[in-house]
């Protein structure tokens, strides 16, 4: 005689109170302390045991906005050229901005200063001066070192309405970040300002020999003005260090205990609450999901 089919009751009562929350919780105390105690050193681990990283800033001033602006302004208005200012302004700011973040610039700049095996110092050996791989296509290249730069490193912020940008490097060592946002700086000043002198160098060149073929008198005075405004924008360039940017404030080093990640208590903080989610979310899983065990075995 056939046993007859078991009747599941699929209508067992949950309690969904807060009291009834309570004692699923305390029935998987264990499991659930077990949670909170191994996400909570998972924290403290990465707190103490991840290599801090320091942050340095130097504010710096657009030299559209100061010395150049109003050298600039003067020129150009004296020649009649009034409305063309504030373009030039804009135009000079702009420029000086795009160069700081720029993957062509960037690339330069970590070729020029063999930043490489200071970014991926972990696979350098700084005594042999050799990269420590096995095949030459793991060698870093000068693109993997723009994104790291680009991405993990430098931050450029613009505060838009005093006109002031903060330049920052984060970085494991305190020196070489500050070191890094005063070089990239000075380096951005060096290169628009040779790239100015070249400009108009071939301006000039160009002007003379327009000056040679003509010989009606209005134009050679018009040419000989031209001539003399480039001069006097290559004079500029050449007497101007900070050609670019205005260094308000360089960077200095932070104290070796004033880093800027990780943040320990937060890490922590994150790592404890990861530990009750996990542990209240297994403890209200793990019942249902033995029943439905137990079940699908009859």
């Amino acid at each position: 005689m056939e046993e007859a089919p078991r009747n599941i009751d699929h209508t067992e009562y949950v309690d969904i109170s807060v009291v009834g929350r309570l004692r699923v919780i305390r029935k998987h105390a264990i499991l659930f302390a077990m949670f909170v105690c191994l996400s909570t050193s998972l924290g403290v681990a990465y707190a103490f045991l991840s290599t801090p990283k320091y942050k340095s800033t130097t504010l710096i001033s657009p030299s559209s906005d100061g010395a150049q602006g109003n050298y600039v302004t003067s020129l150009l208005g004296g020649l009649g050229f009034g409305g063309m200012n504030m373009r030039q302004a804009r135009n000079s700011r702009a420029m000086g901005l795009a160069a700081l973040s720029s993957a062509f610039f960037t690339r330069a700049f970590i070729e020029e200063n063999n930043l490489l095996p200071v970014f991926f110092s972990d696979i350098w050996d700084a005594e042999n001066e050799e990269w420590l791989v096995d095949e030459p296509g793991d060698i870093p290249t000068l693109q993997e070192g723009y994104e790291l730069f680009s991405n993990d490193i430098i931050l450029v912020e613009d505060q838009g309405f005093n006109g002031l940008v903060n330049v920052s490097m984060t970085w494991k060592d305190p020196q070489m970040a500050a070191d890094l946002a005063n070089n990239i700086v000075a380096s951005v000043n060096a290169r628009l300002r040779d790239q100015a002198i070249g400009d108009a160098d071939l301006t000039i060149q160009y002007l003379n020999e327009e000056l040679a073929k003509t010989t009606a008198i209005e134009l050679q005075q018009s040419l000989y003005n031209l001539i003399q405004t480039e001069i006097e924008k290559r004079t500029f360039a050449q007497v101007q260090k900070e050609y670019s940017f205005n260094v308000i404030s360089p960077a200095t080093p932070s104290d070796i205990d004033k880093w800027e990640s990780p943040n320990r208590v937060f890490s922590i903080c994150v790592g404890f609450m990861m530990g009750i989610f996990l542990g209240v979310l297994f403890a209200f899983l793990f019942e249902p999901t033995k029943r439905v065990l137990r079940e699908s075995e009859l």
